[in-house]
């Protein structure tokens, strides 16, 4: 699935495709749904990262299902915008975990960008 070529219709394409497996995971595979939400989000992660008309759709997705890793994988990558900083900032943090995750991502945030 990440062999998908770089044209953005098909990039799009490939992230509906994710998103709505996603969705359906907590039913289909009531055993296995964790560790497959995961892998679904590595693969996103990946593809957004080699194709960036993907950022802004990833990162909304990202802040719905409350993934700090992802949002830290994306802030080495892209710079983040005040409107970015400030819905990471809405989110709630409910363990040390969480709090470090946004952290590293300020400090990529300002390492890399200023």
């Amino acid at each position: 699935m990440t062999n998908v070529p770089g044209d953005s219709v098909t990039s799009m394409t490939f992230y509906e495709t994710i998103t709505r497996i996603y969705e359906k995971v907590d039913t289909a595979f009531e055993n296995s749904a964790d560790e497959l939400s995961q892998a679904l989000v590595q693969v996103l992660l990946r593809r957004t990262l080699a194709s960036p008309i993907l950022f802004e759709t990833t990162f909304a997705f990202l802040i719905q299902i409350s993934s700090f890793e992802g949002i830290q994988i994306l802030s080495r990558k892209y710079p983040f915008s005040a409107d970015l900083v400030e819905r990471i900032q809405a989110l709630p943090i409910t363990n040390v975990a969480e709090s470090n995750f946004v952290l590293m991502t300020f400090a990529n945030q300002f390492l890399l960008y200023g």
